[in-house]
């Protein structure tokens, strides 16, 4: 895998162990219980809450509740719309811009 050819290339060691490493990588969600566990000077390649932000549906709905509360702040993205549920907004937006 590309991360233990990384991690050889930087003459790190690689583990299955739960303790004495610096850097765990995964591709799974991680709990908050297991980011609280975390020592000095542990890290993880994910934080709890990760696929709020990750998946582009959900971070498009975050961004655009934040718009809806503080446009202000949060007028730095285009129009978003997720697919089916946005469809008539959609729609509507469409239709405005036509005009």
């Amino acid at each position: 895998s590309v991360i233990a050819e990384c991690c050889a290339n930087m003459g790190w060691a690689t583990t299955d162990t739960e303790t004495g490493w610096h850097l765990f990588w995964t591709d799974l969600s991680v709990s908050e219980e297991r980011c609280m566990k975390l020592r000095r000077p542990q890290k993880i390649n994910h934080f709890p809450g990760m696929q709020q932000v990750a998946h582009k549906c959900k971070l498009a709905r975050h961004l655009n509740r934040l718009r809806d509360s503080l446009p202000a702040l949060f007028d730095f993205h285009p129009e978003t719309f997720n697919l089916p549920v946005d469809a008539k907004a959609l729609q509507r937006a469409c239709g405005e811009k036509h005009k």
